[in-house]
């Protein structure tokens, strides 16, 4: 049975009335009341009425319905039980936290931007924030608890450290200085196979064993990490286009760390998966390997598509038309 809050109502029992248990609560002066058969009913629209008031329902209250029916589309099955974790630690640190108190349909699409404004997230936790908020008022909004969906209205996120911004290519002696703490770091072999090859970082962290080919020193691109979203995890996903699907030549210095390490890794594995052997977001790895790798190497404001940008701009040195890289 659902719990009610402390001073939520009461619930009260006359004897021979056909509908003798009696649930009342006070709500800015004025005494709400019904009568049900059994008590569980009496409990159960007490509950129902937490967080409603005389003018409306409270954020709190909507946002806690709308985690009821994520939690059982989880018991179902139909909703991964880390993906309702996400959605319960934004909507209860933030949402709830910040306009819970809120009646939903006096909520301004400023007091989107100034919780959105209030937080320390990075722009991608952000945006998953407000999508996260937008679900829950356009469920209140099918309800019927407000007229519009604030959120739709609120301002965009944008990512102020990438506006601006241009690729870069290291210098030869950075390059160098690079590759050196890449023989000596975790995640070196990662670091040195983008520089080798010039590919996507989501495409490398998708290698499998079976990509590589160490006797003719050639790598199989043939997939790429998704990133991940609020319904579904990363995951990897074979390119499209047999364009994009191609085999490419690589020095065999790139290769001899990784068939060192493979051991009896099964052909299908991940290269660079996790320790589980799932895939891994080349965000992450980012901050895991190539920061600590660029700082030992003196280089700052250095990102895995610069690695990229750094390849091409070698083969235009040594003369490689821009249409053939």
């Amino acid at each position: 049975m659902p719990r009610r809050s402390p001073g939520t109502g009461t619930i009260g029992h006359l004897k021979g009335q056909p509908r003798p248990w009696k649930a009342s609560r006070i709500v800015s002066g004025t005494t709400e009341m019904q009568s049900f058969e059994r008590k569980g009913d009496a409990e159960k629209w007490l509950v129902s009425r937490e967080g409603v008031t005389s003018k409306g329902t409270t954020v709190a209250s909507v946002a806690e319905d709308w985690l009821g029916r994520k939690l059982a589309e989880n018991a179902r099955g139909t909703l991964s039980t880390s993906l309702y974790k996400g959605y319960e630690g934004l909507i209860r640190l933030y949402v709830i936290d910040v306009l819970g108190s809120k009646l939903i349909s006096e909520v301004k699409p400023r007091d989107i931007d100034a919780m959105l404004a209030g937080t320390k997230l990075a722009a991608s936790s952000l945006r998953k924030l407000r999508t996260t908020t937008n679900q829950v008022f356009a469920f209140a909004l099918g309800q019927g608890h407000c007229a519009v969906n604030p959120v739709t209205l609120a301002q965009p996120i944008r990512d102020e450290s990438k506006l601006g911004t241009a690729r870069i290519a290291l210098s030869p002696a950075q390059e160098l200085a690079l590759r050196e703490r890449c023989a000596e770091m975790l995640g070196g072999d990662y670091i040195a196979l983008i520089l080798d090859t010039g590919a996507r970082p989501s495409e490398v962290l998708a290698l499998r064993w079976s990509d590589l080919n160490f006797a003719k020193s050639t790598v199989r691109l043939e997939a790429s990490i998704g990133a991940p979203k609020l319904d579904a995890p990363i995951a990897r996903k074979v390119m499209k286009t047999k364009t994009a699907r191609r085999t490419i030549p690589v020095n065999p210095r790139a290769l001899a760390p990784l068939q060192a390490r493979r051991g009896d890794a099964h052909a299908e594995a991940l290269v660079f998966g996790t320790v589980n052997g799932r895939p891994q977001d080349h965000r992450n790895v980012s901050g895991r390997w190539l920061a600590p790798i660029a700082k030992a190497a003196g280089i700052a404001h250095v990102n895995l598509y610069d690695l990229r940008h750094t390849h091409a701009t070698r083969l235009m040195e040594k003369g490689v038309p821009g249409n053939g890289i």
